[in-house]
């Protein structure tokens, strides 16, 4: 329960389990949400403004679940930058170069680089184990190693 206190917050370390639970809630959230406004933004479309608060709350939400994840691989939250900053620039290069009738090949460059780094986020974040032990970043969610609990 100790995940969920600090939802918003961007201090402290998070394993994958509470991880991947609230990124599931946060995305289930945010999909509902965005279906009642759409719904209510076909009567009248001022309404998706309502969208503008969500946007803001969901992608505070993410850097926060994501930045603790960081934590608990002992990695400072700039990795964020890699792993969200770079695909999308390359996706906006790789949406110009289309634009502008390139040839195909450095586009579709941009967009592999792009889905590497993307791979490479879901597996650091999703799939690798946290250091185990306490770290610069706080203790370890697991708790204490058990060369210590029997030490």
């Amino acid at each position: 329960m100790g995940a969920w206190r600090n939802y918003l917050s961007f201090q402290g370390r998070l394993n994958r389990k509470p991880y991947w639970l609230m990124s599931l809630v946060l995305v289930g959230i945010a999909l509902g949400a965005f279906i009642v406004i759409a719904m209510l933004a076909a009567l009248l479309p001022i309404l998706w403004i309502l969208a503008a608060p969500l946007v803001i709350v969901v992608i505070w939400s993410s850097f926060s679940i994501s930045t603790r994840r960081l934590h608990d691989r002992n990695k400072s939250a700039w990795w964020l930058l890699l792993y969200s900053g770079v695909p999308g620039l390359l996706g906006g290069l790789q949406s110009l170069a289309e634009l502008s009738r390139a040839p195909a090949g450095p586009a579709n460059l941009l967009g592999f680089i792009s889905f590497c780094i993307s791979m490479w986020m879901l597996v650091d974040l999703g799939i690798m184990k946290g250091r185990p032990g306490a770290n610069r970043f706080g203790d370890d969610p697991l708790g204490q190693p058990l060369e210590e609990v029997f030490a």
